[in-house]
This record gives C-alpha cells, structure tokens and sequence, in this order.
C-alpha cells in the first residue's frame, strides 16, 4: 500500500494563466442543468473564463465550486474517489449537498487542472491520477482510520483503540491492521498499547461534508434501532447488509447527529470517548463513491450509532432539545418479521 502520508499531486487552486489561452477562450459546450438563472449562466462564464462580468451571486458560487474541488481533491487522497467510478454532478452534488450548477462548475474546474478527464459531451468525469480502490478489507479499513486521525480528534501520544476501530471497521483478525498502521509511520507500539505518532499531524485534511439539516420530526429510539439492525455489520450475516445507497448513508447521517445530541458531553471512560469520536467521524466524512465501499462505510457508521446507543440508559436521556430518545431496553434487537418491517421502511 502506499505511505499513508502521501497526497495525491494536483495543480495549483489559482489555474488561470495570466493571457488568454485558447482554453480559456472556450465555452463550455452545454450547461450542467437545464433553465439556469441568469446568475447561475455568470457565474458559468465566470468559471469558463469567458470573461463575463462578475456579480455577487456569481462570486458566491464560484465559491462554492472551489470548496467542492477541495473536497473532492481530499476524496482522492483519501481513495473516496478512485479510477474506477466515474463522477457525475448530480452525484457530487447529492453527496456534498450542494447546488448541481456548483458541482459541474468543480470538475470542470478539475478538470482544466488535469486532475481530472472527462467524457466527449462533458457529462462524465474520471480520476486520472489517482490510487485504485483498495483490494483489501485491510487496505479500506486503513484508510478510514487515516480520516480519524487526520481529524484531530486523537492527538499525538494518545492510546488509540485498534480493537475497537477493527469492530467498528468489521476488520476480523486474519488482518493485521495494527501492523499495516505501524507500516505507515500513523501508530506505534508502547507498553502493549497502540499509540499515536506525529506523523498522524501531517495527514491531509479528511473530505469533510456539511451537516445534514435538521429533521422535522424526530426520531424515536425504536426507529434508530431499526434501522441500524438492518445496516450495520453483522459478521453472521454474509454478504454485508445490502440496502447501502445513498439515501440510507443520508438517513444514518442524520440520525447520527441526533443521537450525538443525546451523548455526555464528558465520555465516561476511554471506550465510550472512542466511539462517540469515531461517530462523529463517520457521519462528516465523505462516503466512497464505488458501491462495495459505500456499502463498507454505512455498515460502518450503522455500527457506530448502535454502538452509541448501547451507552444511553434505558430510560431517555435527558434532552438537550424538545425531543427526548423513546425509550428501549439497550439489548433487543429485531428479529424476524420486526427486521423485515424495518428493512422496508428503510428501503
């Protein structure tokens, strides 16, 4: 595998040339969406380097084309996007919750900096450089605690729970995630624990995405225990869970930030203060856009959530908004037809 340190080379954020080039002298051939405003056509030909005027509207989302190729540049470190999936706007723009004219104007953006190519109409668009998709469940697994660690959230020197990342991850013991870590210069043996090393500093930002909206209503504990059952990883169940797409990535992301409202804000001892941190890590991480990894990374976040849960008492914790948890005893789990009523409401 890799360095876990090494970032994927792109060009400069500013690309324009100081003259015209002939690129820069072209439109683009057709338009992201169809009836665009005529804000959204400036901000087009703004981006197009067509020279049209600027206003403030345009400036605004030029802004938020440059944020998306951010992110979508850290979703290539971080093998969120490889080689093997195309990108589309309707997905970007789904995924970071952005505005589909946005989303377009970022991978042309991309692009024009050869990071990435396109299709012949513009409608499709590949990572050229990037790394591949992990082969391994190892390799994945690494990669998302690299996410961890590049968040800050576990400083140098502190113990980081590779047992546990290895539940959470569904990584069994035939793999050595530990060793592959060490490898990578991220984690270091010190009285039999794991420890974070320096190097976890260096890491590259993490492809961050913004936090859902509010629900309208809330959500009851059966409803999160439901739903979780059917998602998360369950080593007696093979394959993986299968309802995995996006709008089941969405829906956990959402409950994820309700159930976070529900956690102390002090952890109670150093597992539960992991878990709540590895929670928090994936509901605002971008998930990968290949459909076994996504898959991966839902069970993953489903498995967080339940594991969260499991820490609230029975009785509802005391709310920190107007919606108090319904209660339910932490060990039930569904069964039979309870796990096929949960299965379609989710689907």
């Amino acid at each position: 595998m890799d360095s876990a340190i090494g970032a994927v080379a792109v060009s400069p954020r500013h690309h324009e040339p100081g003259g015209r080039t002939r690129a820069a002298e072209e439109r683009w051939s057709d338009t992201p969406v169809p009836d665009l405003t005529e804000q959204e056509c400036a901000v087009w030909n703004l981006l197009a380097g067509t020279g049209a005027e600027a206003c403030e509207a345009a400036a605004g989302l030029a802004a938020e084309a440059y944020k998306i190729a951010d992110t979508i540049r850290a979703a290539i470190t971080y093998r969120a996007y490889t080689r093997s999936q195309p990108l589309t706007a309707p997905q970007i723009a789904d995924d970071l919750g952005a505005r589909p004219v946005a989303a377009a104007a970022a991978l042309e953006l991309l692009h024009r900096e050869q990071v990435l190519d396109r299709s012949g109409d513009g409608g499709l668009y590949w990572v050229r450089d990037g790394r591949d998709l992990p082969n391994r469940v190892v390799d994945w697994a690494a990669e998302q605690v690299r996410m961890q660690l590049a968040t800050g959230l576990h400083p140098a020197g502190s113990v980081f729970r590779v047992d546990l990342a290895e539940v959470l991850l569904n990584v069994g013991s035939l793999y050595d995630l530990p060793g592959l870590l060490q490898s990578n210069g991220l984690l270091r043996c010190a009285s039999g624990r794991w420890v974070v090393t320096r190097n976890a500093g260096k890491l590259p930002p993490p492809p961050l995405v913004p936090e859902p909206a509010p629900r309208d209503a809330p959500f009851t504990r059966d409803e999160i225990l439901g739903t979780v059952t059917v998602l998360r990883h369950d080593r007696r169940r093979i394959p993986p869970p299968a309802r995995a797409g996006g709008d089941s990535w969405h829906r956990l992301r959402a409950m994820a930030v309700y159930v976070q409202a529900f956690l102390p804000p002090t952890a109670i001892s150093g597992e539960q203060a992991f878990v709540n941190a590895a929670l928090s890590v994936f509901a605002s991480v971008l998930a990968p856009l290949e459909p076994a990894a996504r898959q991966q990374h839902v069970a993953s976040l489903a498995t967080a959530i339940d594991a969260a849960l499991a820490t609230l008492p029975a009785d509802p914790w005391p709310p920190t908004n107007d919606y108090p948890l319904t209660p339910r005893t932490r060990d039930k789990r569904l069964t039979g037809r309870e796990r096929e009523e949960a299965a379609s409401e989710v689907a």
